[in-house]
């Protein structure tokens, strides 16, 4: 006699599948007799009345044990047992729970190829059906299970110090940036100065300083015994600092300054050539002294704002601003 599942799948054991019929099919001397096989920790006393249609068969597997008298069984081709094993695995099946959730959540990133490996492999030894079958497996699963806690543990322990402390200092190189970036955000609003440049910076330069993350929590203080994953910060061990990123805002910010001074001194340039006056090339000297909008960038408010106005509109500077 041979039993297979329609779908030819093993018995789910899921605490979703508890109490749901799953179709079974036995071959006998060449037959099929059509059946379904439950799992369940609770009776139904729906489960003992006369079967309908062509079920030859339904067996109820208890995970714990219930008492159905045999006389309460109302149909001939309906069985219900509490089997040792499944009751075993009932017992530990919140620790198994506990365990593949800890499992899922571990993260890795390319060089943890291993680590990946180590914990696919648990998951699948873990399974219930699989430990139902074998449960001399239970005790390789613990050792497995310690041992890659252990490598885990060291490899996110070494990555979170890593992380955190290449993010605190980009976040202070990007600290040291933003008056340039406030520059570049008031001098985007003036049209005299030809149009904005690099418009979208400040908005990125700001989610990037928001996502950089910190952590109060010390080295020490860490503890992955319920979660694979500092319960402070919720770094990930595939994260990384997103210095290219980084990398990609900064170099838009000089390019925006950068053209914001070839405009300066390019409009500077073609006044003193319409007018050589000595005065004009005294006064020429002076703003070149100051158009680094670089260096200017963190004195770069209203009065000096207001000052570079007039002077690309007119030649003036603005009304009652002075450098």
């Amino acid at each position: 006699m041979a039993a297979t599942t329609n779908a030819n799948r093993g018995l789910r054991l899921d605490d979703d599948d508890l109490g749901e019929a799953q179709p079974w099919v036995v071959t006998h001397r060449g037959l099929q007799y059509p059946g379904e096989v439950m799992v369940a920790d609770t009776v139904n006393p729906d489960w003992v009345l006369p079967m309908d249609g062509d079920t030859s068969f339904r067996v109820v597997l208890y995970t714990v044990p219930r008492r159905v008298p045999a006389g309460q069984i109302r149909d001939p081709r309906i069985t219900m047992e509490v089997l040792q094993r499944l009751e075993w695995l009932a017992v530990l099946a919140p620790g198994i729970a506990a365990a593949r959730k800890y499992l899922d959540g571990m993260t890795f990133d390319a060089e943890r190829g291993e680590l990946r490996l180590a914990r696919d492999s648990l998951a699948a030894r873990a399974a219930p059906a699989g430990l139902l079958a074998n449960p001399s497996l239970l005790d390789s699963i613990e050792a497995g299970f310690t041992q890659l806690r252990r490598d885990y543990g060291a490899a996110y322990a070494a990555h979170r110090v890593r992380c955190h402390d290449e993010a605190a200092a980009l976040a202070t190189r990007l600290e040291n940036l933003r008056p340039r970036v406030a520059a570049v955000a008031r001098l985007n609003d003036v049209p005299e100065f030809g149009g904005p440049l690099g418009s979208d910076v400040p908005g990125r330069f700001g989610d990037l300083v928001a996502f950089l993350k910190s952590c109060e929590l010390g080295g020490a203080d860490l503890a992955l015994e319920d979660a694979p994953y500092c319960g402070l910060c919720s770094l990930s061990l595939d994260e990384k600092v997103p210095r290219q990123q980084a990398e990609r805002i900064i170099a838009d910010l000089d390019a925006a300054l950068r053209e914001y001074n070839r405009r300066l001194s390019s409009e500077a340039v073609t006044r003193i050539l319409a007018h050589p006056t000595r005065e004009q090339l005294d006064r020429f000297i002076d703003l070149m002294r100051v158009s680094d909008l670089t260096e200017l960038a963190n004195v770069l408010d209203e009065r000096v704002v207001e000052f570079l106005c007039g002077f690309v509109s007119d030649g003036r500077p603005g009304k009652d601003a002075a450098l």
